[in-house]
């Protein structure tokens, strides 16, 4: 691990800062995960332990504040050309999709979603880096549900296509 600090507040929070954490096998890094400031529950630390063994790009995002809290540095290297690891994971959706696209998004996963596993749902949605006048670029990633403590939900997003 590097320049990471990980220290749990209570029983049922683990609070990592911004870190970087590697996985070394024969001291060469295999994936490095992104976190935002903010507390996170053990079943979202799980999802993104799981996804850290898939290649690819993918990230969490919290439902309750559309914050991008996870991300591996797959998806960093697609949405971060200019811009730094912690504005990134720090970036809510409203900030940075589309808003008829999110509002889209926001209905149909609601409609198809649900905690019992019934499914992903793939979405293509336009995007652009917040406070910019950058272009909308399309992409294209698949969703699925996660449950915290305090009925806090989570979607573990992977990307797909870009264009």
């Amino acid at each position: 691990m590097s320049n990471a600090v990980i220290r749990i507040p209570g029983q049922s929070d683990v609070c990592v800062p911004i870190a970087t954490i590697r996985l070394m096998q024969e001291f060469e890094p295999l994936v490095q995960i992104f976190f935002a400031d903010t507390s996170l529950p053990p079943v979202v630390l799980k999802a993104a332990a799981q996804k850290s063994e898939e290649e690819g790009r993918w990230g969490i995002v919290r439902l309750s504040d559309e914050r991008q809290v996870i991300m591996s540095s797959g998806m960093a290297g697609v949405l971060l050309s200019g811009v730094g690891i912690d504005e990134t994971t720090n970036w809510r959706r409203p900030e940075f999709w589309n808003p008829g696209d999110l509002e889209d998004f926001n209905r149909d996963w609601r409609r198809q979603l649900d905690l019992e596993g019934n499914g992903a749902i793939e979405y293509r949605y336009r995007i652009h880096k917040p406070r910019s006048n950058d272009p909308w670029e399309w992409y294209g990633s698949s969703y699925r549900l996660l449950q915290g403590e305090r009925q806090t939900l989570y979607q573990v997003c992977t990307f797909i296509d870009r264009g």
